[in-house]
């Protein structure tokens, strides 16, 4: 045999067995390449409100359905099964929260073994828009650089991401918000109160309409309250900022509120403490007349 001829063979033969042994790692259609296997964080703080398991399963090459506005929780596993829910999907009173504790778990006992995780964080949806995507979560940690992929990874699932969406990692995700968990209480006392529901109610229909003429351009889905304010275009009876009274002014502090999910479930709740309800009534209902309150012709 042509020594030349059983060199080549012998090459051959070893770059085969590496590929063997490399198994998954280079299978078509395996994200092991491009997403790391995840250590799961035996320091997480366990709240009161968590549900125990929970979650729809995608399994490898099912695509996302339409998902509602909100915050929604998602896990991603080496084999592909994707796990998600909204965050807060119901009024319960005693578990109102949804973790990636509560979807791992779920995925856990679908499986009948532990999963290996590769990605996870959160998903908001505004006006029917992916607003951002965040590796924010307790439970492991996807290190920052990866988030770019993990996007890409959840738009090839079907997410409909949009060149404006929002990669944000997890150490930029607005700091001083609510705890979930106190989201979730507050979102369960709107409910509870015919009164504060249909104020919610009201301040969504108009938040909507705002959205409508003053979309943000920095994250899609959300209302550049500021354009709003500064508008030249404002109803003529529109508040003063010289003549506004204590109780309309005490909602400027909500704006800023009503862009980020969770710190919006806490407006109606919180203004109502900081207000009669008379007052409130008054204000949600002539939302309309803030606009141009800080216009300068």
């Amino acid at each position: 045999m042509n020594y030349r001829f059983l060199i080549a063979i012998m090459i051959f033969g070893l770059q085969a067995a590496a590929a063997f042994a490399a198994g998954p790692l280079d299978c078509p259609g395996s994200l092991k390449p491009r997403l790391p296997t995840l250590t799961l964080n035996s320091d997480v703080i366990v709240r009161e409100g968590e549900k125990h398991s929970f979650g729809s399963i995608l399994k490898r090459g099912e695509k996302f359905p339409n998902l509602k506005d909100g915050t929604h929780v998602f896990i991603l596993d080496q084999d592909q099964n994707l796990v998600f829910a909204e965050r807060y999907p119901d009024f319960d009173e005693v578990n109102p929260v949804v973790t990636h504790r509560s979807l791992y778990r779920k995925l856990e006992e679908t499986l009948g073994q532990q999963p290996k995780l590769i990605g996870l964080g959160e998903i908001q949806v505004d006006h029917g828009v992916i607003s951002f995507v965040s590796n924010k979560a307790g439970t492991a940690f996807l290190p920052d650089e990866y988030l770019p992929e993990l996007v890409e990874v959840l738009k090839e699932r079907g997410l409909p991401v949009i060149p404006e969406t929002n990669a944000i990692p997890y150490k930029m995700v607005k700091s001083g918000h609510q705890a979930e968990h106190v989201v979730a209480a507050y979102r369960n006392q709107v409910e509870r109160d015919p009164v504060l529901r249909d104020l919610q109610q009201k301040l969504n229909v108009f938040r909507a309409e705002a959205y409508k003429r003053f979309p943000s351009s920095e994250i899609p889905g959300t209302v550049n309250w500021r354009s709003f304010l500064e508008s030249p275009s404002g109803p003529e009876n529109h508040y003063k900022l010289q003549t506004m009274g204590e109780p309309e002014r005490m909602l400027f502090v909500a704006f800023s509120w009503l862009e980020n999910m969770n710190d919006r479930y806490r407006t109606i709740p919180r203004l109502a403490e900081m207000m009669s309800k008379e007052d409130l009534v008054e204000i949600i209902t002539s939302f309309q007349r803030f606009e141009g309150v800080f216009y300068n012709p």
